[in-house]
């Protein structure tokens, strides 16, 4: 008997350590599918303004402007894209018709973990992948609707002195601008505002995973000699952004408050956006530093963001190519007035703008996010945000946009009954200001309204039912598709629209 309690105490003595190893790792898998079915279209658009001919200033191409919140190529680029405001340049007064479509974006599969290293140290870590399912986000060939795209992910070393990560991860602003749970129950693409309004705000082709400062991720999709102004130029401006090459530190809660900072590399960007050659002589290296601090008390949430951005708008115009000529910012006749035209030249080869390239710019973008959760399930919150971009050149020429300015904001509120969630969240982004050598900038009619209506049916903890409805309702000269993935690119002053219903399940 003494033999046999003695070979039980040396197997557990043995398999003690594995035990511990065990209890102080923890690996969990987990993630969401949430597909809607949606009508869309994009009603109301302006038939009443005519295009700007004022062809006097540097590089301009009167065929490739319209819409005063437009900016788009020069020189022989071809017209049909905008990129503030966004759209099709192509036609005027031309609605979007409505179509039927599924909405998948934003369902994720994940694996994150954790290991216990002793003395209060770990290391933690987490990889995200977005998932497609048909509908209106794109799958790359052979995926056949599987994995779309990495999410955060990221690996860190922490302590009782906070965390220290590498990775790709959403930046402080981004994080204190998408806060609001309470709308999580019937959230999807076509119910978030984040990209498509706010977040720089002026581009229609939300840019929710613009990261880094690689040629690829500036101007995606393209080749150093042909990108197209709006794609490297949407990139460049946003401030919705889930940063790779990043490395951050996050500090832990001290009475309430949390903060966090993260510095974005310049990686290629010496090598790609450089193009150290007698064109372009100037050296470019773009780089990004965020922080943000939080406060949370009970059912109060508040927190404020900062962003900065040095040489992205550079790093895009040189890897947009000289044969695009530049960026320009147009005007639109209404009412008898005549716009400014606002050009952000990409180089020194630019035909008759010898010496004129943009040498160097730098946007700085702050937020506030404030919400309380009350014990009865009522949830209220407001949001602002300020974002600015300078620029500036090797000569001041006519017609050079030098900054470019914009405020937005949010309010919103959403009730919980029993398995029941109602909400409603309304938006504005501002009119565009900015700034021109040797002119006044115009950018009457470039302001946006949203709408959003949403409702949730709770099945269980993980799975419900939800419907919504979408408004946008964009001024004379605005082509916001208002939503984040998937949204209708409308011409200028029409309305887009999104109304669904789906299914949502969390494992």
């Amino acid at each position: 008997m003494q033999k046999k309690v003695m070979a039980v105490a040396v197997a557990a003595a043995l398999a003690a350590p594995a035990v511990a190893l065990a209890q102080g790792s923890s690996v969990q898998i987990y993630g969401g599918l949430s597909v809607s079915f949606e009508f869309a279209e994009a009603k109301s658009a302006d038939t009443t303004s005519t295009q700007n001919t004022n062809s006097a200033l540097p590089g301009y191409n009167s065929s490739s402007v319209r819409g005063a919140n437009l900016l788009t190529t020069q020189a022989g680029a071809t017209a049909g894209v905008g990129a503030v405001g966004g759209g099709n340049l192509a036609s005027t007064g031309v609605n979007e018709p409505s179509r039927t479509r599924t909405q998948a974006a934003g369902s994720n599969f994940g694996i994150r973990g954790r290991e216990d290293l002793g003395n209060g140290l770990y290391v933690g870590f987490q990889a995200e992948a977005s998932i497609a399912m048909g509908g209106v986000t794109a799958v790359s060939g052979g995926g056949n609707g599987l994995f779309a795209g990495w999410r955060n992910s990221g690996v860190w070393f922490g302590g009782r002195w906070g965390e220290v990560g590498l990775g790709l991860w959403d930046l402080p602003f981004n994080l204190n601008q998408t806060t609001g749970a309470a709308h999580a129950p019937y959230a999807n693409a076509s119910t978030s505002m984040s990209a498509g309004l706010l977040g720089g705000g002026l581009g229609a082709t939300a840019a929710g995973t613009s990261s880094g400062q690689d040629f690829a991720q500036f101007c995606p999709g393209g080749s150093f000699s042909n990108n197209t102004a709006s794609t490297c130029f949407t990139n460049a401006l946003s401030f919705h952004r889930r940063q790779s090459n990043q490395i951050w530190y996050q500090s832990p809660t001290w009475a309430g408050f949390r903060g966090r900072v993260s510095y974005g590399a310049t990686s290629g960007a010496t090598g790609n956006a450089t193009n150290d050659g007698a064109n372009f002589p100037s050296t470019v290296k773009a780089q990004l530093w965020g922080a943000g601090v939080s406060y949370t008390l009970g059912g109060l949430y508040a927190g404020v963001g900062w962003e900065k951005h040095d040489n992205y708008i550079t790093t895009a115009a040189r890897l947009t190519g000289a044969a695009a000529g530049g960026f320009a910012l147009g005007g639109q006749n209404a009412a008898g007035v005549t716009s400014t035209l606002a050009l952000i030249p990409v180089g020194s080869a630019t035909p008759g703008l010898a010496g004129n390239g943009i040498s160097g710019d730098d946007s700085t973008g702050w937020n506030v996010n404030l919400r309380y959760t009350f014990g009865f399930g009522l949830s209220i919150g407001g949001y602002y945000e300020w974002v600015k971009w300078d620029m500036n050149y090797s000569q001041s020429v006519t017609g050079n946009t030098t900054q470019l300015k914009r405020d937005a904001w949010r309010l919103d509120a959403a009730y919980q009954l029993g398995a029941h969630t109602f909400g409603i969240q309304y938006g504005q982004g501002n009119q565009i200001k900015g700034s021109v050598v040797g002119g006044n900038f115009n950018g009457d009619g470039t302001g946006t309204n949203m709408w959003i209506f949403g409702y949730a049916y709770s099945l269980s903890k993980r799975s419900s039912l939800f419907a919504y409805y979408t408004l946008v309702d964009n001024d004379l000269n605005s082509r916001s598709s208002g939503i984040v993935f998937g949204g209708i690119g409308p011409n200028a002053g029409a309305d887009p629209q999104y109304l669904g219903a789906g299914i949502r399940h969390l494992f």
